[in-house]
């Protein structure tokens, strides 16, 4: 990476919603029955893929805050 923490920290933050969109798309694709799995883990990737995608940025950006 570079040697900017705020570039690598921005970099982070996108991989984590790309994955938790990644899963939300999978999560559906299993619950619709296009991919053969329970249909219990697809809503489980689903929720949990929303859940990631809105909170899990958050909570980095949080923990990365600076002290003031």
């Amino acid at each position: 990476m570079s040697d900017d923490p705020a570039k690598s920290r921005y970099m982070i933050l996108s991989l984590i919603r790309i994955a938790a969109l990644l899963a939300v798309i999978l999560g559906i694709a299993i619950a619709r029955q296009i991919v053969d799995a329970p249909y219990g883990l697809g809503v489980a990737l689903a929720v949990g893929g929303l859940l990631a995608f809105y909170f899990g940025p958050r909570q980095l950006a949080r923990r990365w805050k600076s002290p003031e």
